[in-house]
């Protein structure tokens, strides 16, 4: 059973008390991959939300008819770190594909039908998880606004 230490230190479900933990355990299952392995891919039906307990995660736009690259890696996840946000958000496709980068990694699996549920109960519950949610989506916004504009910089420095 995944601890209640782990999901309180996830930044998907900080801020719940113990009773929303406990309720959000319930939701949750536990599942390895091995290096390179497909987690979920662009597009799928974004059926759970996922939180890194172990090894790293690599969130990857793929390029249709192409072998996956390691060169388009958007984020590598890391513990803690929350993925498949799009589980609980319309049009709920999977928005990236997600790779496990290291030798395996641990994925925690909540989800989406029971969440709701859950949400539907405690809207308290509910309006903590999508606020955490919405600051998740937010810094994943910036990280990539910073990505580009790296990018753009290093091509004025050195493509004129």
């Amino acid at each position: 059973m995944i601890s209640l230490d782990f999901l309180e230190k996830s930044n998907a479900f900080k801020g719940l008390n113990d009773d929303h933990l406990k309720a959000v355990q319930q939701c949750c299952q536990e599942k390895e991959f091995q290096r390179g392995e497909k987690i979920f891919g662009e597009g799928d039906d974004a059926t759970h939300l996922c939180i890194v307990r172990e090894g790293q995660v690599d969130l990857r736009f793929d390029l249709s008819g192409r072998p996956s690259s390691e060169k388009n890696t958007v984020s590598s996840l890391t513990q803690g770190m929350t993925f498949q946000w799009s589980s609980l958000v319309p049009p709920y496709k999977t928005r990236l594909s997600s790779y496990c980068s290291g030798r395996s990694c641990i994925v925690v699996m909540a989800d989406r039908k029971q969440l709701m549920t859950l949400f539907e109960k405690d809207m308290r519950l509910g309006y903590l998880v999508m606020s955490n949610l919405a600051e998740i989506v937010g810094e994943r916004f910036h990280t990539l606004q910073d990505e580009i504009a790296n990018r753009r910089g290093h091509e004025v420095m050195f493509n004129w």
